[in-house]
């Protein structure tokens, strides 16, 4: 089922979670020559505007043209959506250096990134620096000739809504 939605949350606000649709599948049944033509089904359209808190709503499934002789389970589904204020948060953390020869000794200008996440108010005060995990994979500097390293989050919560690391490259010397 495509969902057919425009919905523009309040500034500082988002989905918490995914949509919930209810029924979560639609039966259809009819002569075979006619249901075997239908690809997807579409819901009405629904637009919503500065949304700032949760939201349940009926939307009608869109029949397809001569769909006269096909039954459907279901004339409309539920959809249900969680929004939350987010807020940002940021901590600086150490990073590690995966994939160093043991020839190899470097000296890095910095020893910490800043990492600049948005979560949900309600999940902010769960956050803390071991919530995260940050690498330089010093093979891909290699491979690609850079005098610098590429920070990575390879660890984050699920409930971080986006993230990035400052800065986004790390110069490096190497020690001999």
């Amino acid at each position: 089922l495509y969902l057919d939605l425009n919905i523009k949350y309040h500034v500082g606000y988002d989905a918490s979670t995914s949509i919930e649709i209810t029924p979560d599948s639609i039966l259809i049944s009819g002569p075979k020559k006619q249901v075997s033509k239908i690809n997807e089904l579409r819901s009405s359209f629904l637009s919503l505007d500065d949304v700032k808190s949760n939201f349940e709503k009926t939307l009608l499934i869109m029949k397809p043209e001569n769909s006269k002789n096909i039954n459907f389970s279901n004339e409309s589904v539920q959809i249900k959506g969680n929004v939350e204020k987010f807020t940002e948060g940021s901590f600086k953390i150490p990073f590690k250096i995966i994939n160093l020869p043991s020839d190899i000794q470097l000296a890095t200008l910095t020893k910490m990134v800043e990492v600049v996440f948005i979560v949900g108010l309600s999940d902010f005060n769960n956050m803390n620096i071991n919530s995260f995990r940050v690498e330089c994979d010093f093979e891909v500097s290699e491979k690609n000739n850079l005098g610098y390293l590429i920070p990575k989050i390879v660890m984050k919560p699920d409930v971080v809504k986006s993230i990035k690391v400052l800065p986004n490259r790390i110069d490096f010397l190497i020690q001999k």
